[in-house]
């Protein structure tokens, strides 16, 4: 087996090995979620007023942490690359663009995230219940 192929193979196992980690970490979290309102433990059918504030913000904020681990995950995938390059400069570059793309992308996903904040904050009234 050559280098290439190991490499891949390793990758492909870390990325699985972080997708699964990722899914149960998710999962645990949202079952193991406390209670705050005492009055609302009986409700099967979730609190009593969702707004539309609270759901763009939960969508937003989850899509950016799944990018921001993304990213996160591109990047050290990318330095692994660019430390395994071995002097090849077309392994260098590509992995410098690995790199660029995921910071492009975080930059963008955050700024996204920022935008939806404050006009959900400052343009959606805070009683409009859904």
């Amino acid at each position: 087996m050559n280098l290439i192929s190991k490499t891949n193979n390793l990758f492909v196992k870390l990325f699985v090995f972080v997708f699964v980690l990722t899914a149960i970490m998710s999962v645990s979290s949202a079952a193991l979620a406390q209670i705050t309102n005492y009055n609302e433990i009986g409700n099967v059918n979730g609190p009593a007023h969702v707004t539309i504030r609270d759901i763009l913000l939960g969508a937003i904020s989850w899509s950016a942490g799944i990018v921001a681990v993304l990213a996160i995950l591109v990047i050290i995938i990318a330095g692994f690359l660019w430390a395994i390059a071995g002097g090849d400069q077309d392994r260098v570059d590509t992995a410098r663009r690995w790199v660029m793309g995921a910071v492009f992308g975080l930059i963008i996903a955050l700024g996204a995230w920022a935008i939806v904040f404050v006009i959900v904050n400052y343009v959606i009234p805070a009683d409009r219940v859904i």
